[in-house]
């Protein structure tokens, strides 16, 4: 971070090290977030720098990919806060809709806003309200990404985290979980296939499983 603020301070008209520091103070915000302390002024800071870096360069991907990604930590941060989550949603996917306007079909940027959507539907789900349509165009665009870029652990995981979750909804709805499931216990091998080393995998999975099995038990049939 010091190093990233001393190259700012040497060339104050490249936006690279402010987006490169933001980065920096966005992971330690999520990390902070994640231990339950206040990720409140790294969140601020990060927003200064990326502020900056898109007055010096509006049309760099790089720029609207990184304030996407700040606006999914915020989106976190607000939830943990209690604070109205819509304004995050709307302002990361519009940096990310920004991003794939400059470099159209990237991977990771697909993969990215499908990560927001996914969250923004859990935000919805957890709230009453239905995240069906988040969770559509969440799969859309981790499809695309994969599309992109076969294989992408990322797109992989998000897409079979979007299918698990909305066969739960499913069934929070009494509705058939079963083929959402299948398609998810899918998803979820070939993220098996693809990363064996990422435990959020195998623990969904195994939910995934014993889902499975209770409405194998409830329909008097085999899984």
């Amino acid at each position: 971070e010091e190093a990233f603020g001393r190259a700012s301070a040497a060339a104050p008209k490249e936006f690279e090290p402010l987006v490169q520091r933001a980065a920096v103070r966005i992971d330690r915000a999520r990390a902070r977030r994640m231990g339950g302390l206040d990720a409140g002024p790294d969140l601020v800071a990060a927003r200064e720098d990326l502020e900056r870096a898109a007055a010096l360069a509006p049309g760099e991907a790089m720029v609207w990919v990184r304030k996407g990604m700040f606006h999914l930590v915020e989106l976190g941060e607000a939830v943990q806060r209690g604070a109205d989550p819509g304004e995050p949603v709307r302002a990361g996917i519009a940096a990310f809709d920004r991003a794939l306007e400059l470099r159209p079909g990237a991977a990771e940027t697909l993969a990215r806003r499908g990560q927001l959507r996914a969250q923004a539907g859990h935000v919805e789900r957890a709230a009453g309200r239905d995240p069906t349509e988040l969770y559509r165009a969440a799969q859309a665009d981790f499809e695309a990404a994969l599309k992109a870029r076969p294989g992408d652990a990322l797109s992989l995981l998000g897409r079979a985290g979007v299918l698990l979750n909305s066969a739960l909804h499913a069934r929070e709805h009494d509705a058939d979980p079963v083929p959402l499931l299948r398609e998810a216990r899918s998803a979820y091998d070939a993220a098996v296939a693809r990363d064996p080393a990422q435990h959020e995998t195998w623990q969904n999975r195994g939910l995934l499983r014993l889902l499975l099995g209770q409405a194998a038990a409830k329909a008097g049939a085999d899984p």
